[in-house]
């Protein structure tokens, strides 16, 4: 019985690491020294003033650091040319493609990391030339920043909570209040004592009704205020979304 898969680690239309024999005129490999990082926590402290040292908490984490030393290996200089500008095109996206890593046990489960940013920048080792020359092969750091949590190859989705009214049919309306019969209706005075009697009826112009609140106000030397009330309540079952709409009017 086997425990193994064939491992990958891709980016985009590259393909860093694989079992499988390359189909670029270059081939490219992982070195052992790859680092995946971790996810940064964002940390706020809180200093005690009864205690020496302060207490950390932790708020969310930021995005990981990714670094991945990779070999490019061809027959000539032309090719490594093409794998350079292969690795520049991920680099320089507009949208970086996710780096998704498969690992060599089997069963386990593809990881995917979106990637926010990278650079790759040429390494100069040891031997660096000697490598180039005698083994056709040229070495590179790529530096990602991705999302701090991976997640698996199928996009899971979630369904959004169903919209209560159908937003073709149309709105529906509710009126408290016509505002033509002056039923339920009170009035609040700014002070007591600025106010005489206050008067709540229903006037009229022939065309509509109104209701009105009126008094008259001893308070000469400045401005108060008559507040018509009006108590109201409307249902809500299955309608979530509440607009109000006021409309007044000043007729004498």
């Amino acid at each position: 019985m086997t425990l193994v898969q064939p491992h990958e680690l891709t980016w985009g239309d590259l393909v860093i690491e694989s079992t499988e024999d390359p189909t670029t005129p270059w081939s490219c490999f992982a070195l052992a020294s790859m680092d995946g990082g971790n996810p940064v926590p964002m940390v706020e402290a809180v200093r005690s003033m009864l205690t020496d040292g302060s207490l950390e908490v932790t708020t969310g984490y930021d995005n990981r650091t990714m670094v991945v030393d990779v070999c490019l290996s061809a027959e000539d200089g032309e090719s490594l040319a093409l794998a350079e500008a292969a690795f520049m095109a991920e680099v320089l996206a507009a949208s970086p493609s996710p780096l998704i890593w498969t690992p060599p046990l089997i069963g386990s489960w593809s990881g995917v990391f979106d990637v926010v940013r990278a650079t790759l920048s040429k390494g100069y080792a040891a031997d660096w030339d000697l490598e180039e020359v005698m083994r056709q092969r040229r070495f590179y750091t790529l530096t990602i920043t991705a999302l701090p949590w991976a997640h698996d190859l199928e996009t899971t989705v979630i369904e959004a909570l169903p919209v209560p009214v159908d937003p073709e049919d149309p709105a529906v309306y509710e009126v408290i209040d016509e505002c033509d019969d002056d039923t339920g209706w009170t009035s609040q005075k700014c002070h007591t004592d600025h106010w005489g009697t206050v008067t709540i009826d229903n006037g009229t112009d022939g065309i509509g009704d109104w209701v009105r609140v009126y008094a008259t106000n001893q308070y000469v030397s400045g401005t108060g205020y008559l507040a018509a009330i009006r108590p109201g309540s409307v249902s809500l079952a299955g309608l979530p979304y509440l607009t109000v709409d006021v409309v007044a009017s000043n007729n004498p």
